[in-house]
């Protein structure tokens, strides 16, 4: 059996949008919505990371549920 993919945590900012007319002081106050996602670190380079969120261990290593975070999204990352 391979080893394990490498875990990671990623914490980021998504884009949110505010349907509605606000006046412009009220606007300034509008956030971005952070999140935080685990898995298993697939490849990561200077645009992106790729993760997936499970992956198979005994087989033909195949990996469910992918997600690619644009690294302008990223506020950090942590390996486990």
């Amino acid at each position: 059996m391979k080893e394990p993919l490498q875990k990671i945590r990623i914490e980021w900012g998504d884009i949110t949008f505010y349907n509605g007319q606000y006046f412009e002081e009220s606007a300034k106050n509008l956030k971005i919505r952070n999140f935080i996602t685990e898995g298993f670190l697939i490849e990561e380079d200077n645009e992106k990371v790729i993760i997936a969120l499970t992956i198979e261990i005994d087989g033909e290593e195949g990996v469910i549920d992918v997600y690619v975070f644009p690294r302008g999204c990223i506020k950090k990352l942590s390996y486990y």
